[in-house]
């Protein structure tokens, strides 16, 4: 075995980059940042930010992939309003408003682009509006299994998943029953989930009025595994072969999206459910490379 790449590798990873906690005001209300800077930062290589899933503080996802990261990056992750120890600005978490409330704190923060945005879960939705709002200062995109799969509607499940297995109005209803969140729920993570609902419901519109994505490489990352789902539910169908048909008809969208982009790239794990960033942080930190790579 050559041991050289290996020590070529353990020299250009690791946790190096001093971290940091970083408050910022952006409209008179404080967002938090967590901003790790490396002793020796690259001139040239983009910023990292991340962006968590529903109801996540982001100063608390992805711990286990930064570790895997090239020493000369700065990343930054951050609490959205009312999240972690970001305060509630009252505002309705629309896509363009998280975008504005990001860009505005990295501007407070002295981070100044370009950027490679990755998003998690229903993150893929934010940074696919950061990158149409801000277009000039990302340099590249990583969606890691982005949940809802923005490229649909609410109608095509129904036909796509539903028909199929032979399920109607009945099994839609008890479905949405799952999905109704518990009036307990913290009040910021209740108004993410219905944004989330109705934009799903609306067909994303949103997004659906942006610009074209520019030339900028995109890595798309889906997990195939069901094991993070319950193997029993309230319902009174098979909920494993709705899993797996909701699954098949998922990543196909999310494959015709990243394919039908001039630098996009799909990849498909057997081995990850939902959670990529925990369960193969190393597969997040190889599609940031190969974003930074094609720029």
């Amino acid at each position: 075995m050559n041991a050289r790449p290996l020590l070529l590798a353990l020299l250009l990873i690791g946790p190096s980059a001093q971290a940091k906690d970083v408050t910022v005001q952006v409209n008179g209300r404080s967002v938090r940042l967590d901003i790790a800077s490396p002793a020796r930062p690259s001139a040239t290589r983009p910023t990292i930010v991340f962006e968590s899933g529903l109801g996540t503080p982001g100063t608390g996802d992805f711990a286990h992939v930064l570790p895997l990261l090239s020493r000369d990056l700065r990343t930054i992750r951050y609490d959205r309003p009312g999240l972690g120890r970001s305060a509630d600005d009252g505002e309705s978490p629309t896509l363009r408003h998280i975008a504005t409330v990001l860009h505005d704190a990295l501007a407070a923060a002295g981070v100044t682009p370009p950027y490679v945005l990755v998003g998690h879960s229903l993150g893929g939705t934010r940074i696919r509006m950061f990158a149409g709002v801000y277009p000039n200062g990302v340099a590249g995109l990583v969606f890691v299994d982005p949940t809802p799969d923005f490229t649909r509607t609410s109608d095509d499940d129904v036909n796509d998943i539903f028909v199929p297995l032979g399920l109607g109005q009945k099994e839609r209803d008890e479905m949405r029953a799952l999905q109704k969140p518990n009036p307990a729920t913290p009040k910021p993570i209740l108004a993410e989930s219905a944004m989330a609902s109705a934009m799903s419901a609306a067909g994303f519109p949103e997004i659906q009025s942006l610009p074209p994505l520019r030339n900028i490489p995109v890595v798309v990352l889906v997990g195939d595994s069901d094991t993070e789902w319950p193997t029993s539910m309230p319902v009174s169908f098979d909920m494993h072969r709705w899993v797996r048909q909701w699954l098949s008809v998922r990543n196909a969208s999310l494959r015709r999206f990243a394919t039908s982009l001039a630098r996009g790239t799909f990849v498909e794990t057997a081995t990850s459910s939902h959670q990529i960033q925990n369960s193969e942080p190393g597969l997040i930190a190889w599609a940031i490379e190969r974003v930074l790579q094609q720029r």
